[in-house]
């Protein structure tokens, strides 16, 4: 990932200039063939249309696509029971099928019309890609800003998610890829208030799921040396490593403990 300059932005309170600080960034985030998992990492000028993040093979009625843009892919963003399906196409043209498609159909035939899905920072998304692999260039703002404090709503059950921040590993904390905050260690499980505890996360590896699963009473005294409060299930049966995330990697949580905001800060560029 990479920043550009911080720009100020003046808002006008009708008696003075008021600025809000901005940092600009990019990614280069590698699309695969077939099911993948990933989350755009920026606010793009605030439409997040996924015509404006992903760059696309331009509406052509023969079908030509040029090299390093995208072409014949589904985009299935999760609505908490299943998946809504989109399909992008670039010979989807008013002349080929007909007014309102746009490149944009509900699936590959085409049936009908699609509307382009809003994918904002913190969802996290499936493409499938029956196109060329290609690298995306996800560009926008940070989100939150500097000196800011963002809140992302982690519901029960499963969710899929990716980093509100530009930030990749298996860190924990205000600046991590993963949720925060954490229910700290306590031998006898005792839980804060607006902490998260008792869920999985599970990380696509291109065949099936790799789960993780965090309990804050997994300590060195209660189950084992090694399990820092992360196992491979809750029994626990083996102690586990947090997952590693990558910039613009998408992945499931599914949370058995408290509903919460997932909480982000943001002081310095990546």
């Amino acid at each position: 990932m990479r920043c550009g300059p911080r720009s100020g932005r003046p808002l006008h309170d009708g008696q003075s200039n008021v600025y809000s600080l901005n940092i600009v960034g990019y990614a280069n985030v590698k699309i695969q063939g077939g099911n993948s998992f990933y989350a755009n990492p920026f606010n793009h000028s605030g439409n997040n249309s996924a015509s404006n993040i992903f760059t696309l093979a331009p509406l052509d009625d023969g079908g030509a696509n040029p090299n390093n843009q995208m072409n014949s892919f589904y985009i299935l963003p999760f609505n908490g029971a299943g998946y809504n399906q989109v399909y992008y196409e670039n010979d989807f043209t008013a002349a080929n099928v007909g007014a309102g498609y746009a490149g944009w159909a509900v699936d590959a035939t085409p049936s009908a019309p699609a509307t382009p899905p809003i994918l904002n920072p913190g969802k996290g998304f499936i493409i499938n890609n029956a196109g060329p692999v290609y690298t995306n260039t996800f560009v926008g703002d940070v989100v939150p800003s500097p000196g800011t404090t963002n809140l992302f709503a982690v519901g029960g059950g499963n969710q899929l998610v990716g980093s509100v921040l530009p930030v990749a590993g298996n860190q924990t904390g205000l600046t991590s890829p993963l949720p925060s905050p954490l229910a700290p260690l306590d031998d006898g499980g005792a839980n804060p208030n607006n902490y998260f505890n008792s869920f999985y996360i599970l990380t696509w590896n291109g065949a099936g799921f790799n789960q993780v699963y965090y309990e804050n009473d997994f300590t060195a005294a209660n189950v084992g040396a090694g399990y820092a409060g992360w196992a491979t299930d809750a029994t626990p049966s083996a102690p586990a490593n947090p997952p590693s995330i990558t910039i613009g990697q998408g992945y499931f949580i599914n949370n058995a403990g408290p509903v919460g905001n997932w909480v982000t800060y943001y002081t310095n560029a990546p």
